[in-house]
């Protein structure tokens, strides 16, 4: 299937992430949940989860785009929060995306020794346009 402009919008679903650990110093790591660390790896394997259980047929994209977290360059900070979106064509790839993205982000935040909040803030559905109508 082939798309033309107008005639098809991806699904648009907000997504936030907070991870909240044990701060501390950053001479001493070990003594914290960094939670930078955690958040930087948490990022990668999201856009892995796009990559690697969608067919590359079926267009969707996850964008991470705003990553907050410390106020100077010694500290680790209790908390980063992630801010993002994700938008998909099919319906089904979706929701399970966002089952997906929960698994993983739980099992990568909580596996750091990190708590994790995370909510999807699910949007308005994709849309196709019938071109005769459009």
């Amino acid at each position: 299937m082939s798309f033309r402009s107008g005639q098809v919008m991806a699904s648009a679903d907000e997504i936030y992430i907070t991870i909240k650990g044990k701060g501390g110093h950053a001479a001493a790591p070990n003594l914290t949940a960094d939670t930078i660390l955690i958040a930087s790896q948490l990022v990668v394997s999201l856009q892995q989860i796009i990559s690697r259980n969608n067919s590359p047929f079926s267009p969707s994209v996850l964008s991470i785009t705003s990553f907050q977290g410390g106020y100077t360059t010694n500290v680790i900070p209790s908390e980063v929060k992630l801010m993002g979106t994700f938008r998909a064509l099919d319906e089904t790839w979706r929701f399970k995306a966002h089952e997906l993205i929960r698994k993983q982000a739980k099992a990568i935040v909580e596996g750091m020794g990190a708590e994790l909040d995370l909510h999807i803030d699910v949007g308005y559905p994709s849309v196709f346009n019938e071109e005769a109508v459009t």
